[in-house]
This record gives structure tokens, C-alpha cells and sequence, in this order.
């Protein structure tokens, strides 16, 4: 796993990171199995879902072109899988979460992510840092898993505030 993983980071280009993404998910397809011993079903199912051309891309608020070299560095030193699964799941969030500029009112320490649970049915605003979760304006408790949100849910946020 961890060599295959090398050359997926090797090929990371700020400018396609659509193409790095989809690699990602497939890898994380080919390997369902090994993920879903280390990931809850309802999340995992919901990333691997995930295409590409559905997601905004250069949003986010992290250094990819560091995480992803600093990743690729400890897949050739090698990995243990529960590490190396999360360390994927986490870097496909990273390429395709988009960030807004509103701050979290519970830490003030990040800026809110715009997700949707599993099922898609519903838009959340996520807080990475505390994991403070937000509908509508007001704090919830949300049950049910995160993923990022695709353009056309994005879009329908943006056009809500």
C-alpha cells in the first residue's frame, strides 16, 4: 500500500489536484476493506463517492503542497494502515473542502468548512479544530457523518448568506 501510495503523492500538482484527488478515491475503493476496519462505514462510503468534477477546489486553508510532500516522506519510510487510512481520507478532505471566512464563534480558531451529511441531505458548517457544527445560523449536534460539499451545494450555500 505504501508504495502505490508514493506514487499517487508523486504525481500531486497543485495546478490538477482533481486527477489527485480521483486517484485517491480509487485507492481508497480498491482497499475498502482494509479502510473500513479503521473509518465508520456511513464516512467512508460517503468519500468514496466523491468525483472530482463535482468539487471546488482551492479552498482550503492548508499548505497541500507540504502536506502531501511531508506524506509522501512517511509512505516511503512506511506506514502502519491505520495511519496511512487516515492519512488518505484526511488529504482527499483537505483537496476538496472548501473553507469559508467565517470564523468558528465556539474556538475562533478555524474557519468553518461547508460539509454535507452522509446522506447529502443537509449543509453544515464544520469546525476541523473543535469539530463545532453549524445549520442555518444556529449550533447543532449532528449525528450523522460529514463529508465535503459538491459545487452545487456550495453554490446553494453561498447564495443562502
Amino acid at each position: 500500500m505504501n508504495e502505490e501510495l508514493v506514487k499517487i503523492y508523486s504525481s500531486f500538482d497543485i495546478e490538477n489536484m482533481a486527477s489527485f484527488l480521483d486517484k485517491l478515491v480509487l485507492f481508497v475503493k480498491k482497499n475498502h476493506s482494509i479502510f473500513l476496519k479503521y473509518t465508520l462505514p456511513d464516512f467512508l462510503e460517503g468519500m468514496e463517492k466523491i468525483k472530482s468534477n463535482e468539487m471546488v477546489f482551492g479552498h482550503t486553508d492548508e499548505n497541500l503542497e507540504g502536506i502531501i510532500n511531508h506524506k509522501k516522506e512517511l509512505f516511503e519510510q512506511g506506514m502502519n494502515k491505520r495511519d496511512l487510512c487516515e492519512s488518505v481520507l484526511t488529504n482527499a478532505w483537505d483537496v476538496c473542502i472548501y473553507k469559508t471566512e467565517k470564523v468558528c464563534p465556539a474556538c475562533g480558531d478555524e474557519n468553518l468548512s461547508v460539509t454535507v451529511t452522509s446522506n447529502q441531505n443537509q449543509t453544515v458548517l464544520f469546525c476541523e479544530e473543535c469539530l463545532f457544527t453549524e445549520i442555518d445560523g444556529f449550533s447543532v449536534e449532528v449525528k450523522e457523518d460529514l463529508i465535503p460539499a459538491n459545487k452545487k451545494q456550495v453554490e446553494n450555500y453561498l447564495q443562502q448568506i
